[in-house]
């Protein structure tokens, strides 16, 4: 399975929740960690869209970390039905929305490292942001985890 951790810009949650999933990061996240990940805050609008093989799982499924934009819902329908269409069978896709429980320091911090190109200041907002909402982020993790497991499961009792 390959599943794709997805948030706006592809530089904040989505990268720590991958991170998670393949316990490159920890539960429960400090500020240290969150803001001294390797790939934190490092895409750039350009790359939006393009996923980031982070690793692979105990369960042998790649994990991803991507930036959809403004259109998240759209973009996610649209690589479904593409698989469909070319007889690809979704299946072995999950798509994980790490933003939907985020806080709002989240959003404010990742607009002014980005859009302002305040990096400094924007990325101590962001990584606050994460941590406060590091909860939701690890039960995404953990979901997608049994979804997988679950999956491997059924593929072995064909």
């Amino acid at each position: 399975m390959k599943i794709f951790y997805y948030c706006y810009g592809g530089a904040h949650s989505s990268v720590i929740a991958a991170a998670l999933h393949l316990n490159k990061l920890s539960y429960p996240l400090t500020y240290g960690e969150i803001i001294n990940f390797t790939y934190f805050d490092l895409n750039s609008p350009e790359i939006k869209g393009i996923p980031t093989l982070l690793g692979t799982d105990e369960n042998k499924n790649e994990i991803y970390f991507v930036g959809y934009g403004k259109n998240k819902e759209m973009i996610v329908k649209l690589i479904k039905s593409f698989l469909q269409v070319n007889g690809i069978n979704d299946d072995q896709y999950l798509f994980v929305d790490a933003l939907d429980k985020i806080n709002w320091r989240v959003h404010l911090g990742g607009f002014v490292s980005k859009a302002l190109k305040q990096k400094n200041i924007g990325r101590r907002f962001t990584a606050l942001g994460i941590l406060l909402s590091a909860k939701e982020i690890q039960n995404k993790v953990e979901t997608a985890k049994e979804i997988s497991k679950g999956y491997r499961e059924s593929l072995t009792k064909v």
